[in-house]
Parts: C-alpha cells; structure tokens; sequence
C-alpha cells in the first residue's frame, strides 16, 4: 500500500493527497469494499486519465480497483499490450470544522483592536497547511497560530465537524475529532467565533 501510495503520487501532477484502503477478506468490508479489492481515495490530480493510469501501473495483479468516481464498470485505461482495463477510485471530500474559543488578556501586551479578526486569519491559514486528506482534527492545536497575535494571556478552544456545509455540528468538544479517511477538512473565518472574557 505505501509503494502504491507513493507510486501514484509521484507519477499524477497537482495531487494534494492520496489514500489507498484495502480488504483483503472475503467479505464485503463495512465502508462497501468488496472482497479483496482496493480503494485509492485522491485528492487533486491533473486528469482522470492520469490518476487511472497510475492507479493501474501499480496496483496488483487480479486485485479490483473499487471506488464511487465513475460507476461500473468504472474509467477506461490501457496497459502497454493495449488491453483495456477498467480502473475506480474515490475522490475525497470536505469536511467543515467550526471553531469556538475563549481568551483571556495579556495586560502586559497590547491586544490589537481586531484582536477577532487577526486571530480568525491566522486560524485559516493554520489549517489550510494541517489538514490533509483524513486528518482527524484536535481543537487544542488550534492555540498555536492564536498565540501568534500579541495580548493573548490563555485559550480554550471547542471544535466541531459538519459533513454539509452551511450546516453548525450539533455539538462542540475539546477532544480529537476522528475524520473519515475520505475527507479534508476545511475552516473558513464564518465558522470561527472568539470571545474575550472579562
């Protein structure tokens, strides 16, 4: 699987992340992977064509490609003899993480007076380089880019992860947030509140 990984991210332009499941039972696994099959799950990549020719340059021999891109037989690609093979994957999705967080000054510095907007900012820059394809989320990281903004004595931080976006989680928590291997997850200023207590 890491060859493969590996593989696939070296040979397809523009791909951001790449995660490959496998089941090698019997059994139809409980994500809907069938027996003895894979799951590339991509995200980015140049082409269709390219992503489909990587995956069927190293995947095993006689081992099924599964995957919900492109519906059976799945995308049509040919080895080197120029035989046709059909080859699946699984294009990755958002996640949306909201944020709550509480701070308290620092009366030995200054607080700049868009101490909100400054702290939002710098949250969304964060986590556009943690995050990557099935990374769980862990709200108390999120105190490190806050601490970068002066005035800041002590953070909490709640999260919460929705799977629609637009749609608030039912409810916020300061433990990890395990995240499906098939998502990415994404912040957005509108999805962070800061409150300064008193």
């Amino acid at each position: 699987v890491d060859t493969m990984t590996t593989y696939i991210t070296d040979n397809v332009a523009g791909i951001t992340g790449c995660t490959i499941k496998e089941n090698d039972t019997a059994s139809t696994d409980y994500e809907g992977r069938p027996p003895f099959s894979f799951e590339t799950i991509i995200s980015g990549g140049s082409s269709d064509a390219d992503i489909a020719a990587a995956i069927l340059y190293c995947k095993p021999a006689g081992i099924k490609s599964y995957g919900t891109k492109y519906a059976e037989p799945g995308y049509p690609t040919n080895d080197s003899s120029g035989n046709t093979h059909y080859v699946n994957w699984t294009l990755s999705t958002s996640a949306f993480v909201w944020y709550k967080r509480t701070i308290k000054e620092y009366s030995e510095e200054i607080l700049p007076s868009d101490y909100s907007a400054q702290i939002k900012i710098a949250v969304v820059e964060w986590a556009a380089k943690e995050y990557t394809l099935g990374k769980d989320v862990i709200p108390q990281r999120v105190v490190i880019p806050v601490y970068g903004i002066p005035g800041i004595l002590f953070v909490t931080v709640e999260a919460g992860v929705s799977y629609t976006e637009g749609t608030e989680p039912s409810a916020y928590t300061e433990s990890r947030i395990a995240v499906g291997g098939q998502y990415v997850v994404e912040a957005d200023v509108s999805r962070i509140t800061v409150t300064l207590e008193a």
